[in-house]
């Protein structure tokens, strides 16, 4: 019995050491991986500026740092890098390593919707339609919804639906309200939520016809080419 206990000791010794080594040998490549990455990003390679700001941002393996991330997004922005637009965006709008500045946030955000980002087109048309960092503007906030809605974004086809569905920008249309926002339904929950209780409101009629104009538009939806 003692034997076995020291046999089991042993080997609960080994594997220790072999995990610590494998460990230390996935840290030893990281830490080689994000020099690389840093080498090239010096070199003036916008792609891993915006990944090094990335990992700055999220704190992937190395201590979160804001003012880092910032320094990095700026970069690559500069460069016309289109992820990195959007990301030094929010980080105007949240104020994270700066000071919030929501008229730079809505800067950036248009500088990559207007590179088919359709995540900033959906935050620019947030933008528009609360007023934050521009003028309110209702009209402009659908142009920018309709967008990325038209590019299968499920947030901004929220967006868009809840729009023709209280006349913001657009004539009040139920039917064109429920088709998008059916299309929406698909994939985001508070959209699911919004067309069951717009559904109440709504005629077996105006139901039909909102399916056949989401099966329409679902048809036309064209694929997205983020940052092209």
């Amino acid at each position: 019995m003692l034997m076995r206990r020291h046999h089991n000791n042993h080997v609960v010794l080994i594997i220790s050491i072999c995990v610590f080594i494998a460990l230390l040998f996935t840290t030893c490549l990281a830490d080689s991986a994000f020099e690389d990455a840093r080498r090239s990003a010096e070199k003036g390679d916008a792609n891993t500026q915006y990944y090094l700001g990335e990992i700055y941002a999220k704190g992937q393996g190395i201590p979160r740092d804001f003012t880092e991330a910032l320094k990095w997004f700026r970069l690559a922005a500069d460069a016309g890098q289109a992820e990195a637009r959007y990301s030094l965006g929010w980080m105007f709008f949240k104020g994270l390593g700066v000071s919030p500045d929501e008229a730079e946030a809505a800067k950036w955000w248009r500088k990559a919707a207007e590179q088919n980002y359709v995540l900033a087109e959906t935050n620019l048309g947030n933008v528009y339609a609360r007023g934050k960092g521009v003028r309110q503007d209702f009209t402009e906030a659908v142009k920018w919804w309709r967008k990325a809605a038209e590019r299968g974004e499920p947030l901004a086809q929220y967006y868009l639906g809840s729009a023709y569905a209280v006349g913001y920008g657009v004539s009040k249309d139920d039917v064109t309200a429920r088709a998008w926002l059916s299309l929406a339904a698909r994939s985001d929950e508070k959209a699911r939520g919004e067309l069951a209780e717009f559904d109440k409101n709504l005629s077996i009629e105006q139901k039909s016809k909102a399916e056949e104009m989401a099966a329409k538009l679902k048809a036309t939806l064209s694929p997205t080419t983020e940052g092209q």
